[in-house]
């Protein structure tokens, strides 16, 4: 019996929560994978997996046993890439496991990955892009694109990319049938609709203008969305008025069903890092990644921003007349 093999079999059913689902992942049979686990199990004198039809679910000792795998297998990636160092350099190759929020990695990540693989035929991708934040080292990402100021945690290593701003929007047709505020005030006047997602204010929202610091309290939250593109759609239906990342919103902006409020007003932005474990040295393959990253996505932050401060979509703009 491979230990090790049968450790990293273990830890893809677990994460996937299926045997058919780590079988695909791993491009071998649901009866290698059950086997592979099953042998793991009868090793170990302990059962890990409670098994069902459709879904298995870790027992106390799986909970504890995955965590001391996980920590097993990226020793063993360390070691191995410290031993390749010593070599000559190698073509990147191999998985990048990587996680993302989700329209943040809709909208910069999937062409930045598609850029990527043309570059880096050699490399695998593993995208995940969900609403919360992961936690890289016990959920054995390479790396994870974060979207807020909360600072690295213990093992892990921020870069930081960029930073997007976060702006009020709304419909014409809301605007025409409800008025434009002019100060955030103003706001509570409307039917405001609100973000839950990392970064993003929610029921406090914080303006810098003219007269300084201006803060915005709502008690009522008459709807609440986690996804940004899910919010800009919101918006765009006039079901009111919303703080959308500049990125998402720009789209609408530039067709005309979204016009930006407040333009005299900023908000705080949100910081675009990429985190990864702290390791000593990089597998070849995420060092790749960082540096495709810190070449390209600057850049892209950099072409939005230039067309928000150019005034697109702005609710006052002399065309809206």
């Amino acid at each position: 019996m491979n230990t090790t093999q049968n450790m990293s079999v273990f830890v893809r059913v677990a994460e996937s929560g299926s045997f058919s689902g780590a079988a695909a992942a791993l491009q071998r049979s649901t009866a290698q994978v059950s086997r592979a686990v099953s042998d793991l199990e009868a090793h170990l004198n302990t059962r890990l997996l409670n098994r069902n039809t459709r879904r298995v679910a870790l027992t106390e000792a799986g909970e504890r046993y995955l965590r001391h795998c996980r920590k097993i297998l990226a020793d063993l990636e360390f070691a191995e890439a410290e031993l390749l160092t010593d070599q000559p350099p190698q073509v990147p190759r191999g998985q990048l496991r990587i996680h993302s929020m989700t329209s943040f990695g809709t909208h910069y990540v999937m062409p930045l990955v598609a850029e990527f693989m043309r570059a880096y035929p050699q490399i695998s991708i593993d995208l995940t892009l969900s609403q919360r934040s992961v936690d890289i080292l016990n959920e054995m990402y390479d790396g994870t694109l974060t979207i807020s100021d909360m600072p690295a945690g213990d093992g892990i290593v921020s870069r930081r990319l960029g930073e997007i701003s976060c702006i009020v929007c709304a419909s014409p047709d809301y605007l025409a049938a409800h008025g434009v505020p002019r100060t955030p005030a103003d706001l509570q006047a409307h039917t405001c609709l609100h973000l839950r997602s990392p970064g993003m204010p929610f029921s406090d929202w914080q303006f810098s203008g003219p007269a300084g610091i201006e803060q915005v309290r709502f008690e009522q939250h008459p709807f609440v969305v986690n996804v940004a593109a899910s919010m800009a759609v919101a918006v765009e239906q006039g079901m009111g008025v919303g703080i959308l990342p500049a990125p998402i919103a720009l789209g609408g902006l530039r067709k005309g069903t979204l016009r930006r409020l407040l333009p005299a007003y900023t908000m705080p932005s949100m910081l675009v890092e990429l985190a990864h474990p702290a390791r000593a040295q990089l597998s070849p393959q995420l060092g790749a990644w960082i540096a495709f990253l810190a070449d390209r996505l600057p850049a892209m932050l950099a072409s939005d921003a230039q067309a928000l401060a150019e005034g697109t979509g702005n609710a006052d703009a002399p065309a809206q007349g």
